[in-house]
């Protein structure tokens, strides 16, 4: 596997305080940093930490405590916990502007992205933290620190171009990180630069006297790629091996993984498929373990092969399917953020031509000063051309900047319209045939399942250990520790291999019978049987449902994206159903921690309209709500009949509007989220689209209550 080592210090706990430092919080966290690699013991700290945090309501500290937490999880390989913790960081250290807290918590979220596969959320991330650290003016080795990571990112994007660019920068600004000379060998592997590797492998070597670090770890896997891709698959697996056995002594499940699938990989090319399939398994256990999509798939396609080249090719079917499912995920989202490249550089392409305009204007008016004074030393007026002509050019600035800032927004409003309409489009086709291919599985697991196996015995403990998917689905991965520890320690003589399986198949306690079965071979083979049906038949389950809610949303897209234009498409929409389709649109949104209340009638509420301007309308309403409460408040949909009117209520339990801005809130292109999503577009729209369909606009709002009322005339309204 391509794999790059990260940079993760201890150093960013140091704190960065809002308040006078906390004797008792900096006592802990030193105690914390000497058990940092033990997570139960972290954890026990992390508490501690969280209460003195409460105590004293110092919001630093609270922005360091969920930074630990995630920093804890994200070091122990336990990414969804972390991306949780970060952003709980996140979200108070810009709720109090420390800016500095929140560029080193976007790196550490970033490349908590990274390690789950999710490049285009990482990559953001990375640039937002750059940003923030030019702007407060941090020094260059915290810039070098961002820059390499930007450059782990591409690579396992497999862009080594752009991977390179970026190391080769990170190490001239900070030549002091060793990690970096790693980094710089491992992509000149990829770039085929062989000789290149070799010399930054050995001034690593030469420079690091530590052999029992993370480091070190990096160095054993690129001098093992180097050599394998020479071909020389003996010395290769000698020093994956030794990065396996570090590993295993530090207990880094991610690196442990990492190394057995560059073992696989080369006991693959030396045509040794039995100990290629046995090697690339260990690595698929743990990384499903640490739910990392890439080495997942990777190790699916190598078991597939594998598999194949043994003459097994049923089991060769189900990891080419399951490799094909995660490899198209992977793709669709590379496409995604293409479509998003490419529009992003059109839209600067068209800024960099009006700064070009300015730049021109700006030329000829230095030229037109020169004149002016002239004329102005001969007739004694020098001061009033001066005044005359610094208005002139204040007013053009202004004009040309608001002209330049309407053509961007246009142009990114119009540009993510085509691409939701082609995203729509391009998704009804494969999302038919998956449904297909999703029926046509199951029935061939249900022949897999008549089939009569190993013989009775094993059919009957199969029969026994049948559970419902849902008792696993639901369990957390602090839960699933739990019940595997339960396991071990009730029957030290079972595997933990076995454990995990049980675990897999919510197994939390076994009779002695069973633990005699399993021990013996068939009980083994009938474990590994059973556990591998339980985990398609809930593969399967997840597929149906979430072609359903994909087929949901696509349906919907389409809806909203329909072309049209006011006054052409005027009829009769339904505003109960209307608003019940936006819904769908933003569940992805809604689904982040909003409580969403409805109170829609049970009748349809009839009005005269555009039903997709409509949708427009609410969509906006909704968004603006979602916004003001950081998408984990209380959002609340109204839809009634009032003193001869419709009416359509938006409220939200957000901080509210401030005073000095409400005269400002419709007009184009304001906005008090600069620099995020917003454009300054939403409310403009909303009431020009409102105004086509006779409709009224209003607004109040205090702290922990805005509510937006559309009033509809009922004079249009047909019931």
């Amino acid at each position: 596997m391509k794999y790059i080592l990260l940079l993760v210090f201890s150093l960013v706990l140091v704190p960065v305080r809002a308040q006078e430092s906390n004797p008792r919080f900096e006592e802990l966290l030193d105690s914390f940093l000497e058990y940092q690699d033990d997570l139960e013991i972290a954890i026990r700290y992390a508490d501690s930490l969280s209460v003195i945090a409460e105590e004293t309501g110092d919001p630093m500290l609270k922005v360091r405590t969920s930074y630990i937490r995630g920093f804890i999880y994200r070091n122990h390989d336990h990414f969804r916990d972390a991306v949780f913790n970060y952003q709980e960081a996140l979200k108070t250290a810009r709720e109090h502007h420390f800016r500095e807290r929140e560029a080193m918590i976007l790196n550490g979220l970033a490349m908590t992205y990274n390690m789950l596969g999710r490049y285009p959320d990482a990559l953001r991330h990375l640039f937002r933290s750059l940003e923030i650290r030019e702007d407060i003016n941090q020094d260059e080795e915290s810039k070098a620190l961002v820059l390499n990571n930007i450059g782990v990112v591409y690579f396992n994007l497999e862009d080594y171009t752009k991977a390179g660019q970026y190391f080769k920068e990170s190490y001239r600004k900070d030549s002091t990180q060793l990690l970096k000379l790693v980094n710089l060998g491992l992509v000149s592997l990829e770039n085929g630069k062989g000789g290149d590797a070799y010399q930054y492998f050995s001034s690593f070597r030469r420079q690091n006297p530590d052999t029992l670090n993370n480091l070190f770890q990096e160095y054993l896997n690129g001098i093992g790629l180097y050599h394998k891709k020479r071909e020389n698959y003996d010395s290769a697996i000698h020093y994956f091996r030794r990065s396996y056995r570090i590993g295993e002594f530090r207990e880094a499940h991610y690196q442990m993984a990492v190394s057995l699938y560059n073992m696989a990989a080369s006991f693959y090319d030396r045509r040794d498929f039995r100990l290629a399939r046995e090697y690339a398994g260990r690595s698929d256990s743990l990384a499903r373990f640490l739910e990392t999509k890439k080495l997942s798939a990777q190790n699916a396609h190598l078991l597939a092969k594998a598999n194949s080249m043994l003459y097994e090719y049923e089991p060769a079917a189900i990891w080419f399917l399951k490799y094909d499912t995660m490899n198209q995920s992977m793709k669709d989202a590379s496409t995604f953020g293409e479509v998003y490249e490419m529009e992003i550089e059109e839209v600067e392409s068209n800024y960099q031509r009006i700064l070009g305009q300015q730049e021109e204007l700006l030329r000829k008016e230095r030229q037109a000063n020169f004149l002016y004074l002239g004329l102005a030393a001969v007739l004694g007026i020098l001061g009033l051309i001066v005044y005359r002509n610094k208005r002139i050019k204040d007013q053009m600035l202004e004009k040309l900047t608001y002209t330049q800032n309407q053509l961007i927004e246009r142009e990114k409003m119009a540009a993510l319209g085509r691409m939701m309409a082609g995203v729509a489009h391009e998704l009804n086709t494969p999302l038919g045939g998956l449904r297909g291919l999703v029926h046509q599985v199951k029935d061939r697991l249900q022949k897999i399942e008549r089939s009569p196996g190993a013989g009775p015995g094993m059919q009957k403990f199969r029969d026994e250990l049948k559970v419902s998917d849902e008792s696993v689905d639901t369990q957390t991965s602090r839960e699933r520790r739990k019940i595997r520890k339960g396991l071990l320690d009730q029957h030290p003589e079972i595997t933990p291999e076995m454990a995990e399986r049980l675990t897999d198949l919510g197994i939390k306690t076994l009779s002695p019978e069973q633990v005699a079965f399993l021990l013996r071979p068939e009980g083994k083979s009938s474990l590994e049987y059973s556990t591998e049906l339980q985990m398609v038949r809930r593969s399967l389950s997840h597929m149906e449902q979430a072609t359903g809610r994909m087929t949901t949303v696509v349906s919907a897209m389409q809806t909203y994206t329909r072309p049209g234009r006011s006054g052409d498409n005027m009829e009769e929409v339904d505003l109960r159903e209307n608003i019940e389709m936006v819904i769908v649109l933003l569940q992805n949104h809604l689904k982040k921690g909003t409580r969403l209340k409805l109170d829609l009638p049970d009748q349809p509420v009839f009005v005269r309209g555009d039903k997709d301007r409509l949708a427009q309308v609410w969509t906006n309403l909704i968004m603006n709500s979602l916004h003001a409460t950081g998408f984990s408040g209380e959002v609340e949909i109204s839809l009634f009949r009032t003193d001869g009117e419709v009416h359509v209520t938006c409220m939200d339990n957000g901080p509210g509007i401030p005073e000095e801005i409400r005269g400002r809130i419709f007009d184009e292109f304001f906005t008090i989220r600069r620099g995020s999503s917003g454009t300054g577009l939403g409310l403009s729209i909303v009431k020009r689209i409102l105004k086509e369909h006779h409709a009224q606009i209003s607004f109040s709002s205090r702290p922990g209550e805005t509510i937006f009322d559309v009033a509809f005339p009922e004079t249009i309204t047909v019931t």
